[in-house]
């Protein structure tokens, strides 16, 4: 497939699902520590509803050149979104798009939904990571371990990113610098904070109120806070951060279906 680099000259690694007369195209970013080929049936799941499908590994994972683990500023992650909705107009322009974010993810895709407003149709924010984890500021180690993360973060976890952080893949983050934790989980939520009101996109939001890694809290404030006026917002009681990898991802991705099939 046609490569797609990044301004600041990375290749971003990406895979596309399409479908014969796709109704629409969702974009999906994925979550910390993991990359995009952990989500082959969720591509799979969404195309049986009649969607492409597009998936990528964020700067600083995966497959995507940019130095595993690291992020100069989180523009960057917005900059990287837009090329790739650039490549996916240029496949078919008469499509709409929406794009879709698991946890960093759907911090990334909300902030993109703030510097670029008229670019999609509208976002689907799975456990986004909208909430100012400022602990981070007051690290001092210029590297520092995704258990150490967790812990900053007052939890070990929950089963879904336990497995990734024992998976042996060369893909996978197991360290991260300060100036990308400061980047993604401080400044980044911090600019999406300050601009709610920026925010006019048609917008499902969907947590797990028992996450133990990204509060529900920062959802339904930004939920609260935001300008559109077409949100909705799912708090799950009984689930916890991953949402898309557990026995009952096909009944939220159907979820996720119907929305979208309102919005068309």
């Amino acid at each position: 497939m046609e490569p797609i680099t990044t301004y600041d000259g990375y290749t971003i690694n990406y895979q596309y699902s399409p479908v014969e007369d796709a109704k629409a195209t969702v974009i999906f970013s994925h979550g910390f520590v993991e990359y995009s080929a952990h989500y082959s049936k969720l591509a799979s799941q969404l195309n049986a509803y009649g969607f492409n499908v597009f998936k990528y590994d964020l700067r600083g994972h995966g497959r995507t050149t940019a130095p595993l683990g690291d992020l100069e500023a989180y523009e960057d992650f917005a900059l990287d979104l837009n090329e790739c909705v650039q490549w996916v107009k240029d496949k078919d322009s008469t499509l709409p798009i929406y794009t879709m974010g698991f946890s960093m993810g759907g911090m990334i895709t909300a902030l993109y939904g703030i510097l670029y407003p008229y670019e999609v149709s509208g976002q689907i924010l799975l456990g986004a990571g909208l909430s100012i984890a400022s602990q981070f500021n007051d690290v001092t180690d210029d590297e520092i371990s995704v258990l150490k993360f967790l812990e900053m973060m007052g939890t070990t976890g929950d089963g879904g990113i336990r497995q990734l952080i024992a998976m042996d893949s060369p893909y996978v983050i197991k360290k991260t610098t300060r100036r990308f934790l400061v980047e993604s989980l401080v400044k980044a939520p911090t600019f999406i904070q300050e601009n709610y009101a920026m925010y006019q996109l048609p917008v499902l939001l969907i947590h797990g109120q028992q996450d133990p890694i990204i509060t529900y809290k920062g959802s339904q404030k930004f939920y609260d806070e935001i300008a559109s006026d077409d949100k909705e917002i799912l708090i799950y009681p009984e689930y916890e951060h991953d949402l898309l990898r557990i026995p009952d991802a096909p009944k939220i991705i159907a979820v996720i279906a119907e929305w979208i099939n309102r919005h068309l």
